[in-house]
């Protein structure tokens, strides 16, 4: 009984929805149908697609990273979506995402010489904004005859985490 109780409060177990969700959005916004998405990533048909979708059933790593690229995202970012996604349903233990929670920074870079790859400091809220400086520094970089700017990388902040005990989250309801 106390197992049942806990999977049932666990938030972790809303995760293969959240992401299922979240799969069929990004799969209907680029109109990939389920068959597609299927002999993509290597399921067996579109009923493994639905169940991935549903939440019934959960990808392994490797399908995991075939769906990213399928839906033309970075696993990484993928995994960011999922997990704000997550973050922002109420639940009995994590407090709301603000929408600040998750930020993608963005860094310019450039190959000193092969092997040595170099970051500068600043970091941009946007690839444009990214984009725009790495063309006004690479002004000033091909006049001295410095290695162009010639990367964007991209970084994702966690900047919090709330938890709430039971108790907390009891007073809160009763109040």
């Amino acid at each position: 009984m106390i197992a049942s109780q806990t999977s049932t409060k666990d938030p972790f177990n809303r995760l293969p929805r959240v992401f299922g969700q979240l799969l069929t959005n990004e799969r209907r916004q680029r109109k990939i149908t389920e068959d597609d998405l299927a002999l993509a990533v290597g399921l067996s048909g579109s009923a493994a697609v639905v169940e991935i979708e549903s939440g019934a059933a959960e990808p392994t790593l490797t399908q995991f990273f075939r769906i990213a690229s399928v839906v033309g995202k970075a696993p990484t970012l993928l995994l960011i979506d999922v997990i704000n996604s997550w973050r922002s349903e109420p639940s009995e233990i994590f407090r709301r995402s603000r929408p600040h929670d998750f930020a993608h920074l963005y860094r310019l870079g450039y190959l000193q010489r092969p092997g040595d790859f170099r970051e500068l400091g600043a970091a941009y809220n946007s690839v444009a904004e990214a984009s725009r400086m790495a063309e006004r520094i690479n002004v000033e970089r091909r006049a001295r005859r410095h290695p162009l700017i010639d990367t964007i990388s991209v970084y994702v902040r966690l900047d919090s985490l709330w938890l709430e005990s039971a108790e907390i989250q009891m007073a809160r309801e009763g109040a």
